[in-house]
């Protein structure tokens, strides 16, 4: 337990993603309509331990959807058309021995791609995330019988953020293509020299 640390792709791939996927189960078990003053106002008198707690919950919900969210990103991605795919599988172990091969010979490309694959997997587990949240909070608000403004608009801005975030992921989808393709013509012509 003394190397267990959190990272920042910790913090951006599961915690912030599994914040509003709390929020929504919460919610779902609320009687109560929610609108943006009462989701501030329940924050606010929550202990320390309870904040970790909940911290803790958004963690796990948002590394356990991360599987999920990467499926549902297989199959979106198709949809940006075959440009977008650029001929490569979506699954970058199916290029393991190239990123094998780029991480020996070329180091400081490895780590930009492993940037890329950090970003791309914040993005896409980001999108999944908002996606259900923005849709899941005024459908329950509707059904416990009431429905607020600032609700619909943060609905409308869940939902242009999730495919920003989408489109953002589909980004680092080609760049790290890119780059694997890219430094391997590199690596194979330092060879024949």
């Amino acid at each position: 337990m003394d190397s267990f640390r959190l990272s920042i792709f910790d913090l951006f791939g599961a915690i912030i993603p599994g914040i509003p996927m709390l929020i929504l189960i919460i919610s779902l078990f609320d009687q109560s309509p929610s609108n943006i003053l009462n989701l501030i106002e329940r924050t606010e008198n929550l202990s320390l331990s309870t904040s970790l707690l909940a911290l803790l919950f958004a963690y796990l919900i948002g590394f356990s959807t991360q599987y999920l969210s990467y499926e549902v990103f297989n199959q979106l991605v198709p949809l940006w058309g075959k440009k977008r795919k650029i001929g490569f599988p979506i699954s970058f172990g199916k290029r393991g021995e190239e990123v094998s091969l780029i991480r020996e010979k070329a180091p400081k490309n490895y780590k930009v791609l492993n940037t890329f694959f950090a970003h791309r997997t914040m993005c896409y587990n980001g999108f999944f995330s908002l996606l259900p949240f923005g849709i899941g909070i005024p459908i329950s608000n509707f059904i416990k019988g009431g429905l607020y403004v600032d609700v619909l608009v943060l609905t409308l801005i869940c939902l242009i953020f999730s495919f920003i975030l989408l489109r953002r992921a589909v980004s680092f989808h080609e760049w790290s293509h890119d780059l694997i393709s890219d430094s391997i013509f590199v690596i194979k012509k330092m060879k024949k020299n």
